[in-house]
């Protein structure tokens, strides 16, 4: 009861949008530290070639989910905001059913082809295979996680979804850690433990629900319908989420044909601590989306400004955070992951551009330009993969680092051109 009074106080004080902040960033902050345990336990079991197979696993297990989606999250959370649950009720069961036929497709697909998946992603033969059946169980778990934290985002239970979130954090540690101290830390033992906490993500979740969102929850036997639109909006959503993942994860799966093994895995490393290191942009991201998609265009200015303000505290914590890097990895990770502290460093460039970008590019949500944001993925996806085969070869993976913040960098500053332009046109009406 104490707890929900002082939450009512910090949204009177603060406002709504700023506490609600502050909770995703500190839970962010926990699962954070939570999973540098973790990543430090499966970095010394794996060591630099271990870690490169893990990671590339990884990153099936990532695209797939995105697959899976359908761009049904983003359009689901803004058809969803403000309704009381009778009315979220069609768009949750429509919901429910196209994911649900999306999810079973990929999993069928990356099961039946896991063999020549695995040669073409260049993952160690015969256990490559194995990986990626494991890959297929975590996508099932992991999406229908998502699909119920899909309902808790869209209605603003932000404590509910950082509850559900961080349960899964938790969870990691003891397992991972447990199994390193038992010297049974492999790269599928690993995958199991992200199938087991993604299930059980799921199920504290389920039980943060209302009644009749449960209800809603439970598919038909029955082809789905778009009857609510959310395809239709979302499709573009899908197409730019696609190239999104495939644009933040390019850059590995090309260095695992480039350069040897063990570099990879120092990429792998320095790649996983920089998505570690977006926590405020994640966290922004999450609580912005449902306000900024309803944003009236008068209102645009302020919300941005207000975002940009916000977003300057942290500078000095991510700086900060590069400084301690050339200390602690080495020391942490061993000495056979110093190669990743200057890559780390270099991706932090990216985690303050975009402090000032991410708010300005979810303006794109109320504009209804779902075409935009699928243009601008792909011109990162493009000048990610360009930048990569030509740098790569010249720097190894300091130049898939300089890459990846480059084509972040191009696609970026197109939206913005393209938001300055929208401007000046409403000015000249």
């Amino acid at each position: 009861m104490k707890v929900a009074a002082l939450w009512q106080r910090l949204q009177q004080r603060f406002g709504m949008e700023t506490a609600n902040l502050w909770l995703v960033i500190n839970s962010h902050l926990l699962r954070l530290a939570l999973g540098l345990v973790s990543s430090v336990a499966i970095a010394r079991a794996l060591g630099p070639a271990g870690l490169s197979a893990y990671a590339i696993t990884g990153t099936v297990i990532m695209i797939g989910i995105t697959l899976g989606k359908g761009g049904l999250r983003e359009s689901s959370i803004r058809a969803l905001a403000g309704r009381s649950d009778q009315a979220a009720r069609p768009i949750i069961r429509s919901m429910v059913q196209m994911r649900l036929v999306g999810l079973l497709i990929v999993v069928l697909i990356v099961v039946l082809a896991a063999q020549p998946l695995a040669t073409l992603l260049n993952l160690p033969r015969p256990a490559g295979r194995d990986y990626l059946w494991l890959a297929a169980l975590s996508i099932l778990a992991t999406s229908s996680s998502d699909v119920i934290g899909t309902l808790l985002h869209a209605r603003q239970r932000f404590a509910g979804l950082v509850w559900s979130q961080t349960v899964n954090a938790a969870l990691t540690v003891p397992l991972v850690v447990g199994l390193f101290l038992v010297q049974r830390l492999t790269v599928s033992s690993a995958l199991w433990v992200g199938i087991v906490t993604a299930l059980a993500s799921a199920l504290v979740s389920w039980r943060l629900l209302s009644p009749l969102e449960r209800g809603a929850l439970r598919p038909r036997v029955a082809l789905p319908r778009d009857d609510m639109g959310l395809f239709r909006f979302g499709k573009w959503l899908w197409l730019a989420e696609i190239m999104g993942i495939v644009s933040l994860q390019i850059d590995l799966l090309l260095l695992n044909h480039l350069v040897p093994p063990d570099e990879v895995g120092w990429y792998a490393l320095a790649l996983n601590l920089f998505f570690k290191a977006q926590i405020v942009n994640q966290s922004q991201y999450t609580v912005l989306l449902p306000e900024a998609a309803t944003l009236e265009r008068q209102a645009f200015a302020a919300y941005y400004r207000r975002a940009v303000r916000r977003n300057l505290i942290f500078v000095p914590a991510i700086i900060g955070v590069g400084v301690v890097a050339y200390v602690a990895l080495p020391l942490f990770y061993g000495a056979d992951f110093a190669g990743t502290v200057p890559l780390f460093s270099v991706l932090l460039l990216l985690v303050l551009f975009d402090l000032l970008a991410e708010p300005a590019l979810l303006l794109f949500y109320p504009l209804n330009r779902p075409r935009t944001l699928s243009a601008l993925t792909a011109i990162n996806l493009i000048a990610t993969t360009g930048l990569t085969l030509l740098l790569v070869p010249l720097m190894g993976g300091m130049g898939a680092a300089f890459a990846k913040v480059g084509g972040r960098m191009i696609a970026a500053t197109v939206g913005l051109s393209q938001l300055v332009t929208i401007k000046e046109e409403e000015v000249a009406q």
